[in-house]
C-alpha cells in the first residue's frame, strides 16, 4: 500500500499486507497473513466482543432485515448472483445488476478495512452512477461473510451483529451503545453510511473505533470532508456504465413493464400509429426519426436498444439519466434545458476550481460528468478523476452557446482546461471549436500541412499514419478557402448531410458525433466537360493518438455518390480526390492517427482513401487581466 496513506497505528499491519494484481481471473487479488486473517476472524467471532444491548431493539424473525441477513449468511459466496433482489425499502428497481466494477471495488473496500481499520472509505463521483446501489451490494457481501455491520440510511440504523439484527433511534446512538472490543483485540464494525439527505457530516460515534466507516455520497464536501481528512480515508469512485450494462439494468426497472404495454401496440413504428401515454409518445417520435435514418424498428427489444442509444447520445452514461430519458423524458429534458440555458463562459471557467474543492453546483453535474481515470492504481488511496461533458449532444449545445464569445475567451478557457490533468478532456472540445473558427475565418489557410506516413505501406485495413513533426515533413499542399460571397459554414444534425450539397463551404456535424470527421469541405475544379471534386475530411483532436469509426467511410462514399449524380445532371464527368487532415495543437510533438477498420473495403466504385496530413494550429496564450479572471 501507499506508505503516504498509512497511519502510525497501521504501520505494523502494512508490513504484513501485500496487494497483488497478476491473476487474470481476478482483477484484485490480495495476499494477507497474520494480522488481516486475525482481524477477519475476530470480526465474525461473537466471543471477542463486549456489548450491553439495552439500548437496542431486537427485530423479530419475520422482519425483512432479519430475512435479508439469514438469506445471505446462508448463501455460498460463489453462488451470489449477478442480479440481486432489491433489499427492503429500496424502491427504484425490483432487483439490481451487480456490475463487475462493484465486485472490484468491494475487494478494495474489504482489504482496506482489514489493513487499515482506523481509516475508512468514501465512495463518491458522478451523481446517478450507482454509489448507493454499491453500498447495498457491500452490505450483502459483508453479511455473506458473517461480519458485524451497522447500516445507516438517513434515519434508519440497523445493526447486523452475529446472530441478531437490531435497531435503535438515531437520537440514542453513541459510543456507549455500540459493541466494544476488549483490550487490543483486532476487530471492528463495518459502518455503511448512505446520508445524501443530510446537510452535514455523520455523527462522531459513527466515525470512531470500533467503526470502519464506508460512506457513499454525491460530491459535497459538507457531508464528509472533515472525517475523510482526519481518518485519512480512501476516496474512490465507480466508472460510468457501458451500453451492455445499461441494457441489462433496463430489464430490472419497475417502470419497464408498463412502458412496454404503452409502446408495444405502436410497433412496427409508423407515422400513423402514435401512442397516447406521454413517455411512449416521445419514444415513438425518437424511433420514427431513427427509422427515417435507416434503423426501422419492429420489435420491442429493438425499440429499447434504439432508445438506450438515443439516451446515451443525449445525456451520457450515468444510469439514472439514461433510464429517466426513457421513462421520464419530458422531466429530464426540462432539467437539462434549464441547466444549459444558464451555462456561461464564467461557469465553465470555474470548473477547474470547483472540481478541486468539490463545490460544483448541481446544475453543472447536468452538463459535465466526473469519473475515475482507468489509469488509477488499484491499490492507491485516491481515484484520479477526470471531467468531461456528459454527452456529445450536451457538449455541442454548450459549444454552440459559446460560439458568440470573443475568440480570446475561447483561447483562455482552452488553456485553463489544457493545463489541468482532470479537465484535459474538456480542453479537446474547445480546441475543436477554436480550430473550426480559424478554418472558417481563413486564419490558417496559408499554414503548411505535414504529410503523415502509413506504417504498413497501405496493406493494413485499419492503417496507422504517424509523423514526428519536423520541417522535413512539410508538404506544398495548402488548405482550401471559402468563397467570399457565400455562407462559410453549415451545421447539420446527426450523421445525415443535407440533400443538396454546397461547394466551397464547411459542413460541421452538430447535435451528435460523426464517426469520422469534425468538418467536411468540398472543393471543385472545372475543366470543359469534366469536374474534379476534392473532399477535405478534417478530424480535430488534442490527443497524440486518435481513432475513428468505420461508419465514416460510408459517409464519405455517400457524399461522392451525391456529387456524381449532380455532375451527371450537368452532363459532366466527375473525378474524386480525398484529403484527410488531422488538426492538433502546435505544442503536440508527435501525432498518430489510426484510421478505422475498412480502409480498403468497398473502395472500388467510390474510393474513399486518400493522402493523410497533419496541421498544427497555434493557440495564443491570453495575457493580462483576462487570463486572471
Amino acid at each position: 500500500m501507499d506508505p503516504g496513506n498509512t497511519t502510525m497505528a497501521d504501520a505494523h499491519d502494512d508490513e504484513q499486507y501485500v496487494l497483488e494484481g497478476s491473476n487474470p481471473e481476478s482483477r484484485s487479488i490480495f495476499r494477507h497473513i497474520a494480522s488481516a486473517q486475525e482481524r477477519e476472524l475476530n470480526n465474525a467471532n461473537y466471543s471477542e466482543w463486549e456489548w450491553v444491548d439495552d439500548f437496542w431493539t431486537a427485530l423479530v424473525d419475520k422482519n425483512p432485515w432479519v430475512q435479508l441477513k439469514n438469506q445471505w449468511a446462508q448463501t455460498p459466496e460463489n453462488e451470489i448472483p449477478n442480479v440481486i433482489e432489491t433489499p427492503p425499502r429500496f424502491k427504484p428497481t425490483l432487483s439490481f445488476l451487480v456490475r463487475d466494477s462493484y465486485k472490484e471495488l468491494f475487494d478494495r473496500v474489504w482489504y482496506r478495512g482489514l489493513a487499515h481499520p482506523r481509516t475508512g472509505v468514501l465512495i463518491t463521483g458522478q451523481p446517478g452512477i450507482g454509489n448507493t446501489t454499491f453500498l447495498w451490494y457491500t452490505l450483502i457481501r459483508l453479511l455473506n461473510r458473517r461480519q458485524p455491520v451497522l447500516f445507516v440510511r438517513n434515519w434508519d440504523l440497523i445493526l447486523f451483529f452475529h446472530d441478531g439484527v437490531f435497531t435503535i433511534p438515531r437520537s440514542e446512538l453513541g459510543r456507549a451503545s455500540l459493541p466494544t472490543l476488549p483490550g487490543r483485540c483486532r476487530a471492528f464494525i463495518w459502518t455503511l453510511l448512505e446520508l445524501d439527505g443530510a446537510q452535514g457530516e455523520p455523527e462522531t460515534s459513527l466515525l470512531e473505533d470500533p467503526c470502519f466507516p464506508v460512506q457513499a455520497s454525491s460530491p459535497n464536501p459538507k457531508r464528509y470532508s472533515k472525517w475523510v481528512r482526519v481518518r485519512n480515508a480512501a476516496k474512490w469512485g465507480l466508472p460510468l456504465w457501458d451500453k451492455v450494462e445499461l441494457m441489462k439494468g433496463l430489464e430490472l426497472q419497475q417502470r419497464l413493464y408498463q412502458f412496454q404495454r404503452n409502446l408495444g401496440p405502436s410497433l412496427p413504428i409508423s407515422a400513423k400509429n402514435i401512442p397516447v401515454e406521454g413517455s411512449a409518445r416521445i419514444a415513438h417520435r425518437i424511433l420514427l426519426r431513427r427509422a427515417d435514418e435507416g434503423h426501422p424498428v419492429t420489435q420491442l427489444k429493438d425499440a429499447l436498444n434504439v432508445l438506450v442509444d438515443d439516451a446515451i447520445e443525449q445525456y451520457g452514461l450515468a444510469v439514472r439519466d439514461v433510464y429517466s430519458a426513457i421513462f421520464y423524458p419530458k422531466e429530464i429534458a426540462d432539467d437539462h434545458r434549464t441547466a444549459l440555458d444558464k451555462a456561461s463562459y464564467e461557469d465553465l471557467k470555474l470548473i477547474v476550481q470547483q472540481f478541486g474543492d468539490e463545490t460544483m453546483a448541481q446544475a453543472m453535474h447536468q452538463i459535465v460528468c466526473i469519473y475515475p481515470s482507468p489509469k488509477t492504481p488499484r491499490d492507491g488511496p485516491r481515484s484520479h478523476w477526470l471531467v468531461d461533458f456528459k454527452s456529445i449532444a450536451i457538449a455541442k449545445k454548450v459549444i454552440a452557446r459559446l460560439r458568440r464569445c470573443e475568440g480570446h475567451h475561447l483561447d483562455n478557457i482552452y488553456h485553463t482546461f489544457r493545463v489541468s490533468a482532470q479537465c484535459s478532456v474538456l480542453a479537446g472540445w474547445f480546441f475543436e471549436t477554436i480550430a473550426i473558427r480559424k478554418l472558417v475565418a481563413g486564419e490558417i489557410q496559408n499554414m503548411v500541412l505535414a504529410e503523415m506516413w502509413c506504417l504498413s505501406n497501405g496493406q493494413d485495413n485499419a492503417p496507422t499514419f504517424e509523423i514526428e513533426l519536423s520541417p522535413s515533413s512539410k508538404s506544398s499542399l495548402r488548405l482550401p478557402s471559402v468563397e467570399s460571397d457565400s455562407e462559410p459554414l453549415e451545421y447539420f444534425d446527426r450523421q445525415q448531410l443535407p440533400e443538396g450539397l454546397r461547394l466551397h463551404c464547411f459542413y460541421i456535424p452538430d447535435a451528435s458525433n460523426n464517426p469520422l470527421f469534425d468538418a467536411l469541405f468540398i472543393e471543385s475544379h472545372m475543366h470543359n466537360a469534366a469536374v474534379h471534386f476534392v473532399l477535405w475530411i478534417f478530424q480535430i483532436t488534442i490527443a497524440i493518438i486518435h481513432k475513428g469509426s468505420r461508419e465514416g467511410y460510408s459517409s464519405v462514399r455517400r457524399v461522392m455518390q451525391t456529387l456524381l449524380a449532380s455532375a451527371k445532371d450537368d452532363n459532366k464527368v466527375a473525378t474524386f480526390e480525398v484529403q484527410y487532415v488531422l488538426i492538433c495543437p502546435q505544442e503536440t510533438k508527435k501525432t498518430s492517427w489510426q484510421l478505422p477498420v475498412g480502409w480498403n473495403d468497398n473502395a472500388k466504385t467510390f474510393d474513399h482513401r486518400g493522402k493523410v496530413y497533419c496541421l498544427q494550429v497555434p493557440i495564443p496564450t491570453v495575457l493580462g487581466r483576462e487570463l486572471s479572471k
